[in-house]
């Protein structure tokens, strides 16, 4: 029994020696990872990796915001057709500056939304701020009577005077109507409106010689104390002077 036993126990020490070796060959073929330098820790090398994919993938520039000029452009357009027609010069300079501030913003490729809108805005401002000058009477064409009753389509429109007697006043909160007699001739009549303003207070009566400038208006139709249809030249006024 010591021999037998003496044979068991050899034999599990010749195994215990196999196995160590076999455990010494796969730790010298095997490959394991190297152990992290001591100046580098998990989270370095984790930041490092981080690094570079962004490195290589580079960062992706800001969108520039897209500027719509359309608006402003077809104002533009619009403004550059005015031709100053008896504007006042300030009004016609300050127009011309809007015009020029816009016509810039048009051309400059950097200008941002606000700066489009602001142009546009100060230029149609500037366009609705646009003051007529005051006329005179030079300004007004004397048409004979005949030529206005007979083709009143060519006229029509047209900045004309007249010069006669007031036949029939009519006077409301908006507008006055005068019937005048144009040159002395009962026949050829006038019908005449105007604003009452523009007489500061004062008054036409009848039989009064006026001369009326205004806007030729065409034929206008109006019923008689009969109920009969009248046609006579018509004109709006805008300066009515008593003589």
């Amino acid at each position: 029994m010591k021999i037998a036993g003496k044979d068991i126990n050899n034999k599990i020490i010749i195994i215990a020696a196999v196995l160590l070796v076999a455990a010494v060959g796969l730790g010298g073929k095997g490959e394991t990872s190297p152990a992290p330098k001591a100046s580098e820790s998990p989270t370095s090398q984790s930041a490092t990796t981080v690094e570079n994919v962004d490195a290589d993938k580079g960062e992706a520039e800001p969108a520039t915001p897209k500027v719509d000029k359309k608006t402003l452009e077809g104002t533009v357009t619009n403004a550059t057709g005015l031709t100053n027609e008896g504007y006042t010069d300030e009004s016609w300079s300050a127009f011309q500056t809007a015009l020029e501030s816009a016509q810039a913003t048009v051309l400059d490729e950097t200008a941002t939304q606000d700066q489009v809108d602001q142009a546009r805005t100060a230029l149609t401002d500037a366009i609705s701020a646009l003051e007529e000058k005051p006329k005179s009477p030079e300004d007004y064409q004397s048409i004979p009577y005949d030529d206005l009753a007979r083709d009143p389509d060519s006229y029509t429109g047209h900045d004309i005077k007249i010069t006669g007697k007031v036949l029939q006043v009519v006077e409301g909160d908006t507008e006055t109507n005068l019937r005048v007699a144009t040159d002395g001739n009962y026949d050829d009549v006038v019908m005449v409106g105007f604003d009452p303003a523009i007489l500061d207070g004062k008054r036409v009566l009848e039989d009064d010689t006026v001369t009326v400038c205004g806007t030729y208006i065409g034929i206008y139709k109006y019923q008689s104390t009969l109920g009969a249809t009248i046609s006579v030249p018509g004109l709006y006024g805008e300066l009515v002077t008593v003589n």
